[in-house]
């Protein structure tokens, strides 16, 4: 399987098929990452804005906190946050191999950890799904509150462009 940075280390092609249904487990759809061509990129490129990870502090130790480094580098290639965040959030080792990794937030939406299972399958995919919910959470929108969910016109022309996507569309084929 290619690492995570073959996959965002190239351009949005919606051609380009990323993943593909590989087998079904606990009426969950696993995916598997295709490999993507060698394509040329400028290496200058910065996204905006303060990167990613300076919004997490990696408190786990060994694979985990690999595992997490790993990903953050390569999502701060791609994404910044577009001011500096008063929030720090801790990445810890918790979950299971049903439950690979979370992010958690109390009650009142305040985020408590992210975490990552050292069972994981695909760990450099769960990690950044989970950074991804972080994100979603608490630096899109208003903190404590899904940006995704709540329809925040800050996402709407994101939301448009991935529901166009043919990817968007086999996978709502797959969940039907």
């Amino acid at each position: 399987m290619p690492d995570l940075k073959s996959i965002y280390a190239r351009h949005a092609d919606t051609r380009t098929r990323w993943f593909r249904p590989s087998k079904r487990i606990r009426h969950r759809w696993i995916l598997d990452v295709m490999p993507t061509p060698n394509v040329e990129r400028d290496e200058t490129w910065r996204p905006a804005g303060v990167p990613v990870s300076s919004t997490m502090r990696i408190e786990a130790s060994g694979k985990v906190a690999d595992v997490a480094r790993e990903s953050l580098d390569t999502i701060d290639r791609v994404h910044g946050v577009g001011f500096s965040s008063h929030i720090t959030i801790p990445v810890v080792e918790g979950g299971s191999s049903t439950r690979p990794g979370g992010f958690e937030f109390y009650h009142g939406g305040r985020p408590v950890h992210i975490e990552l299972s050292s069972r994981s399958a695909t760990p450099h995919i769960d990690f950044t799904h989970e950074v991804g919910h972080f994100l979603d959470h608490q630096l899109i929108g208003s903190p404590g509150d899904y940006a995704s969910r709540s329809g925040d016109a800050v996402l709407s022309g994101w939301k448009t462009a991935v529901e166009a996507t043919a990817a968007y569309q086999r996978l709502s084929d797959l969940a039907r």
